[in-house]
């Protein structure tokens, strides 16, 4: 986490699922579904964004899990060494009801501008497509398109180095998981509905300096919290705590 050093995979994981489970809204926590930082990668491997995607490839990503149930479905995106963030917004305003979600769209967040939101949307959305057939078989016909679901793109801040972007990825997720408009419907048009906490003045490079130094902190803060636990369980015969690990990078 020293200045300079790009965010790995399990950082973006867990800091992903510390923000679900100590930052989120009350309202809004179990109404966001994390992928994990490859879930993007297998996407592409399983041929979404062509004309023939292979859903068996990524089908057990969501077993136990109703994507259209919830508000907010969190995709890292990483492509040419370079972190951005996808938020399927709304999904179940297609498949359940109108009434109970607000607006979908996908929402692209992109320190660099580097990836193409467009393809990033249309990978999504193909996606959700054969999830809606795995998940309501027989339920009727429903259209993931550039229409019903549109691709938008906030001028979010945009990072002065090479090295940031997965710290702007994770304070974008901080500031949409703690934003009271993602706890309720509303028929806000998506062009309009993020321009007030979404724009390139919400946070500057000082914050991003300051959250690697906070993340790192709190990663110590935890391995010597872990370590302290394992001191004081009780050992097998092997010599091994019993316990369970409570964080892994």
């Amino acid at each position: 986490m020293d200045a300079g050093e790009f965010l790995n995979d399990s950082l973006i994981d867990f800091y992903l699922k510390w923000l679900r489970d100590h930052q989120s809204r009350p309202a809004l926590r179990d109404q966001c579904h994390f992928f994990s930082s490859h879930f993007y990668t297998k996407l592409e491997g399983a041929g979404f964004g062509g004309d023939r995607p292979d859903h068996a490839a990524v089908r057990r990503w969501t077993r136990g899990v109703n994507l259209f149930a919830k508000r907010l479905v969190f995709v890292p995106v990483n492509q040419a060494a370079h972190w951005s963030l996808a938020v399927v917004c709304s999904p179940g305003h297609l498949a359940i009801s109108p009434e109970e979600f607000g607006e979908p769209c996908v929402l692209h967040l992109d320190s660099l501008r580097l990836h193409s939101g467009k393809e990033v949307a249309r990978r999504l959305r193909g996606y959700l497509a054969l999830e809606y057939e795995k998940q309501y078989p027989g339920g009727g016909p429903v259209a993931f398109t550039a229409s019903t679901m549109p691709l938008v793109r906030p001028p979010v801040p945009s990072q002065g180095n090479t090295s940031d972007c997965g710290v702007y990825v994770l304070e974008y997720a901080k500031r949409i998981l703690t934003e009271p408009a993602f706890t309720k419907p509303t028929s806000i048009q998506v062009e309009s509905r993020f321009q007030d906490f979404l724009n390139r003045k919400m946070f500057g490079e000082s914050l991003i300096r300051e959250k690697r130094q906070a993340i790192r902190k709190l990663i110590l803060q935890l391995h010597d919290e872990q370590q302290q636990q394992q001191q004081h369980e009780p050992k097998s015969e092997s010599g091994q705590t019993n316990g369970k690990t409570t964080m892994t990078l």
